[in-house]
């Protein structure tokens, strides 16, 4: 699926003006958490995982290059 998940079989009723505020401030949301997201000096981005990372060192930081946080963040994006 590529990270991105879409459910249209939401609905809500005309009238339930609190149903449809919850629904769009779900879209609305950012793929991140902004406040785990910070800049090295160097200029690098790191990112503070919520878990630690499944793998043998028990990664709890993603650092990379500002461009390449771009792309992993573009890839969140659906196509139209």
């Amino acid at each position: 699926m590529g990270g991105f998940f879409l459910h249209a079989g939401q609905s809500v009723r005309v009238q339930d003006r609190e149903a449809l505020e919850r629904l769009l401030r779900y879209g609305l949301r950012a793929p991140f958490a902004q406040e785990r997201l910070s800049r090295r000096g160097d200029g690098k981005v790191v990112y503070r995982l919520r878990r630690l990372w499944p793998n043998p060192q028990g990664t709890i930081h993603l650092v990379c290059d500002p461009l390449d946080f771009l792309r992993r963040l573009a890839a969140l994006v659906s196509p139209r």
